[in-house]
């Protein structure tokens, strides 16, 4: 995704082996979503979760590059400064959702039950997590941030599988598919980035 914002918002067409990668990374991807079944995927009711997380995606590959518009701000600056807005949206679209009928405020005894997780989801998974993202995307840029991203899925695979959740053979095989493409595709991105230094320098 990172690669094809790039291509079409700044013009830098990818080469044939990225166009290539790319490709077989998303044929895994397809591959863990339908569990090898595409023709019955779209009736179990899952593809609008998918949809969704392909979305959210996509925001991070645009919230990424983004910062790249802003080299001279540190990362603490740019945090801050996408946080905030970001929050209020949140709870100008969550108070919309709850006077619309279609999301209910929870209570207090409710917030009590799972305040250690709200803690751990606020500092933890917002604030210091993305911190340390803006903090790496300006030292190792955008396309090695997402190619990092997509250890989440590995993280996650190995989470569930230490609760007991076994991947059939299928999702293991897409999961392989999709990492050893991003990671063959960064690997010889780092090769002509090195070709054309030295050749800069000659």
């Amino acid at each position: 995704m990172t690669a094809l914002a790039d291509w079409a918002l700044r013009g830098r067409r990818p080469g044939r082996f990225t166009l290539a990668c790319l490709a077989l990374a998303f044929a895994g991807v397809v591959t863990v979503v339908t569990r090898g079944d595409p023709v019955h995927a779209f009736t179990r009711g899952g593809i609008a979760g998918d949809i969704l997380v392909f979305l959210g995606a996509g925001c991070w590959v645009g919230y990424t590059m983004a910062a790249e518009t802003f080299k001279g701000w540190s990362a603490l600056r740019f945090t801050a400064l996408t946080i905030v807005p970001g929050s209020l949206g949140c709870v100008a679209v969550t108070a919309m959702l709850v006077a619309a009928g279609a999301s209910v405020a929870p209570g207090t005894a409710a917030l009590a039950g799972i305040g250690w997780h709200l803690v751990y989801l606020t500092l933890g998974g917002i604030v210091i997590s993305m911190l340390c993202w803006n903090a790496g995307n300006q030292r190792i840029g955008p396309l090695n941030t997402m190619l990092l991203m997509n250890l989440v899925p590995v993280v996650t695979f190995a989470v569930r599988f230490a609760q007991g959740a076994r991947p059939t053979l299928l999702e293991l095989f897409g999961a392989a598919l999709v990492i050893s493409s991003l990671v063959a595709n960064n690997l010889y991105l780092r090769r002509v980035s090195a070709r054309k230094a030295s050749e800069a320098t000659k």
